[in-house]
């Protein structure tokens, strides 16, 4: 097995793992009653600033990081394919690793996507909660 079908494998493997993660945490947070915390979930200064703002700004997140997860998973599973096409029939895993990257990428950009979207949500319900936050 090559280097690059190696690569391949983990980055999507890892891509796999990181977005159904972030989707996971993100949308277990969006539930009434969950509590800001400093193990999982998108954690910015608005969003720690109370359990309403938590949880408005878990709620406006879920939209993206379902799309991120979404994209992510099918760029991984697309990549594992053309490993096992690689490795079948002895071509280059070149399109494996390119798209074992971008489903790596997705899920960073789609994930800092996500926390902008919290925070912003978090800082509406702060404002509207203590005006002197504006």
């Amino acid at each position: 097995m090559g280097d690059l079908v190696i690569f391949a494998l983990a980055i999507a493997l890892s891509s796999i793992t990181a977005a159904v993660a972030t989707w996971s945490v993100t949308k277990s947070n969006a539930d009434i009653g969950a509590q800001p915390n400093s193990v999982a979930g998108l954690r910015t200064r608005a969003t720690k600033s109370s359990p309403q703002a938590w949880v408005a700004g878990h709620r406006a997140a879920v939209p993206p990081a379902k799309v991120t997860m979404v994209i992510s998973v099918v760029a991984a599973v697309a990549s594992l394919l053309c490993c096992l096409a690689a490795l079948a029939l002895d071509v280059t895993a070149m399109p494996a690793a390119v798209l074992a990257v971008a489903a790596m990428l997705a899920v960073v950009v789609g994930s800092s996507y996500s926390c902008l979207v919290a925070d912003r949500a978090a800082r509406v319900v702060r404002a509207v909660d203590d005006p002197a936050t504006r």
